[in-house]
C-alpha cells in the first residue's frame, strides 16, 4: 500500500504477488477478507501497469470467490477501467450498465427531463452550501458513483447524446446522498454541458465550483478529470496560456493516481493547445513526440489517434509530413499498428 501512496505501482505489484503466493490453499474460505484486499489491489497495480490480461485473471478469481455481488463491485469497477484503457469500450459500457442496472440506477429516459430536474434541485443551494453538504460514506453508494463515472466516460466515446444522463445522475445522487470524490467531477461535467449549451457563465461557475470541492475533498482520483474538462470552459473566460499550466496539473493528478486514460489524455490536450496558442511549430513537434511515446509505451492506442492529426498538421507546416516518433515506426506502419490494435 506504500508503494502504491508513492505511485511505484510496479514494486507494489511485486509485493502483491509475493503476497498472493503465500495465500495457503483454502485462503478463500479461511482468509477471505484479506484475500480479497489482495486481489483488488493487485488489479488495480496490474492496470496501472498496463497488463490487462493480469486484470483479467485476477477478475475472474474474485468473481468466482467472492460472497457477495458488492463484494465485487470494486474489482469489476477495475475490470471496467481496464476494458477502456484497452479501447475495448463496448465491453466496458455493456458492464457499467449492468452494475448499474444491478445498483438500481437505469440510464433511460428524457434527457431535458433530467436536466430540469436536475437545475430544479441546484437551485435550492447556493455555491458555499454545495460546498458544505455532507460527506458519502455508504460504500455501496461509493462504489454507485464510480461506475456512473466510468459509464459516462463509455457513453462520451460511444454515445454521446446519452453520456449527459449518466452526469446529470452523479450529479442527483451526490444531492441526495453526500458529496464524495467523484462528486466534482459529476459538477465540472454538468458545468461544461451549460457551457456547450450557450451558457457559459454558469457552466464556468459550476467549474470553478467542482474545483474548489475537489481540493476541499482532498479528492485526488478525480481532480485530473476536474482539470481536464473544467479547463475546456476556463479557456473560453481566462487566457489560453493559462489553461495550458491546468492541464498540466491534470497530468500529473493521472499519474499519482494511476489515471493513465486522463493522464494520456491531458497530454494530448496539451499538444492541442500549445499549438492554438501559437507555440513554435518546433515546441509543439518535440511535445507531440513525447507524447506519442509516452502513450505507446503505457499501450492507449485510443488517445494516440486523437493525437495524430493535430501532430500530422504540425509536421505538414514544418514540411516533415512522413516524420512521426521512432517508438512508433513509419507513417504507413503506426497507421497498420493502430488498425490492428
Amino acid at each position: 500500500k506504500k508503494a502504491m501512496e508513492m505511485s511505484d505501482f510496479k514494486a507494489a505489484s511485486s509485493y502483491l504477488r509475493h503476497g498472493i503466493s503465500f495465500l495457503l490453499e483454502h485462503h478463500w474460505k479461511d482468509n477471505y477478507d484479506l484475500s480479497l484486499e489482495l486481489f483488488e489491489l493487485s488489479a488495480k497495480c496490474a492496470l496501472t501497469n498496463g497488463d490487462h490480461n493480469r486484470v483479467k485473471l485476477l477478475v475472474e478469481e474474485v468473481s468466482n470467490n467472492a460472497q457477495s455481488f458488492e463484494d465485487k463491485l470494486e474489482i469489476m469497477y477495475t475490470c471496467t477501467r481496464s476494458l477502456l484503457t484497452a479501447s475495448h469500450v463496448g465491453e466496458a459500457l455493456t458492464k457499467g450498465l449492468f452494475v448499474l442496472k444491478e445498483l438500481g440506477i437505469v440510464l433511460s429516459g428524457d434527457l431535458e427531463a433530467l436536466l430540469m430536474e436536475t437545475k430544479s434541485m441546484l437551485a435550492e443551494y447556493t455555491d458555499e452550501q454545495l460546498l458544505s453538504l455532507p460527506v458519502m460514506t455508504d460504500r455501496t453508494q461509493l462504489m454507485t458513483m464510480k461506475f456512473l463515472s466510468r459509464t459516462q466516460t463509455c457513453l462520451f466515446q460511444i454515445n454521446p447524446k446519452s453520456q449527459p444522463k449518466a452526469f446529470l445522475q452523479m450529479v442527483q445522487y451526490s444531492l441526495r446522498h453526500g458529496m464524495n470524490d467523484l462528486s466534482p467531477l459529476g459538477f465540472v461535467l454538468y458545468g461544461s454541458f451549460l457551457a456547450c449549451r450557450g451558457d457559459i457563465l454558469t457552466g464556468y461557475r459550476y467549474v470553478k465550483t467542482a474545483i474548489k470541492l475537489a481540493e476541499k475533498l482532498s479528492a485526488r482520483s478525480c481532480m485530473g478529470g476536474v482539470l481536464l474538462v473544467g479547463s475546456q470552459v476556463m479557456g473560453y473566460v481566462e487566457p489560453l496560456q493559462s489553461v495550458i499550466d491546468v492541464i498540466g496539473r491534470c497530468h500529473e493528478y493521472g499519474l499519482l493516481e494511476g489515471g493513465i486514460s486522463d493522464a494520456m489524455l491531458s497530454l494530448s490536450m496539451i499538444v492541442i493547445c500549445k499549438f492554438w496558442s501559437g507555440a513554435h511549430l518546433s515546441l509543439v513537434k518535440n511535445t507531440g513526440d513525447d507524447t506519442l511515446r509516452l502513450m505507446s509505451s503505457h499501450s492507449t492506442p485510443v488517445w494516440i489517434i486523437h493525437t495524430l492529426p493535430i501532430y500530422r498538421t504540425v509536421l505538414a507546416m514544418i514540411g516533415n509530413v512522413d516524420d512521426v516518433p521512432i517508438i512508433l515506426g513509419s507513417r504507413s506502419e503506426t497507421n497498420q499498428n493502430l488498425r490492428e490494435k
